[in-house]
């Protein structure tokens, strides 16, 4: 960066970036920025280079084959762009230690930092002024989806946000969230998750997502108070939705049909 080693980064492999399966990212110090994977399986791989001081780069179809070292010579990053404001109470207090995401999508447990950053998913904590930064971010997506960003703070959450690819201020404003159960008619696979889409605006991933129980019931807590569509979700496919309005500090039941029972198509 700046034509200068940087010195403390992570590398992330995955077997394609348009539907990624990641690995951990592995963290690297080094004086020269120089780094080695090792036991890398054979295959072609895309790999994603991410640091706290720079946006994560992505380096597309490296070809790994057996018993050769594959050099990637120099790998160029820049910086990102910065996006900061203030977390809110709806009476326009500070909120202090919100927990403000940039697409941390809600199926997947993060490990580290830096595991977060190489999967497009950038956080951080609003301090005693309800201010917060977050720094280097940056869009790589090859579907064309826009990033989003929320805030949660306790029993409180916001609204998504759209996060434009520019330096920005977007301020935040939380507010009581809601809890929403259901029942899921018919036989629920086991890798079935339940996906409540926002209907405000561009919304490409689920804002709530909840494992449903073996016997069809299910909750999901903490929802932002809003429209949304409810629906059995299976290996990223939606069956039919249920529209439903979440409201604070209440409950909203749901009954949504499990993919065995969603009707044929016309």
């Amino acid at each position: 960066m700046d034509g200068k080693p940087v010195g403390f980064f992570g590398v992330a492999v995955m077997k394609t970036f348009v539907f990624p399966a990641f690995n951990v990212a592995t963290s690297f110090h080094s004086v020269d920025g120089r780094f080695e994977l090792y036991d890398v399986n054979t295959g072609t791989w895309d790999l994603v280079v991410v640091g706290p001081d720079f946006a994560r780069e992505l380096v597309i179809g490296t070809n790994v084959r057996e018993d050769h070292t594959v050099d990637l010579g120099d790998v160029t990053v820049h910086r990102g762009w910065t996006i900061h404001g203030r977390v809110t109470h709806s009476d326009g207090s500070p909120v202090v230690n919100a927990e403000v995401e940039i697409d941390c999508d809600p199926w997947l447990a993060v490990p580290d930092e830096l595991t977060a950053r190489a999967r497009g998913c950038y956080r951080g904590l609003s301090g005693s002024n309800g201010a917060y930064v977050i720094r280097n971010v940056k869009k790589i997506d090859p579907l064309g989806n826009s990033q989003r960003i929320r805030a949660s703070a306790g029993n409180e959450v916001s609204a998504l946000a759209l996060v434009p690819e520019q330096d920005r201020t977007i301020d935040i404003t939380v507010l009581r969230s809601g809890r929403v159960v259901g029942n899921i008619v018919g036989d629920v696979p086991p890798d079935a998750v339940v996906v409540a889409h926002s209907r405000h605006g561009n919304n490409e991933w689920g804002f709530a997502v909840g494992n449903p129980r073996p016997d069809g019931t299910f909750e999901l807590d903490r929802v932002a108070p809003g429209d949304y569509d409810v629906a059995v979700s299976l290996r990223g496919h939606d069956g039919a939705t249920e529209h439903i309005a979440v409201r604070s500090d209440q409950t909203t039941s749901v009954t949504v049909m499990a993919p065995s029972m969603l009707p044929a198509p016309p």
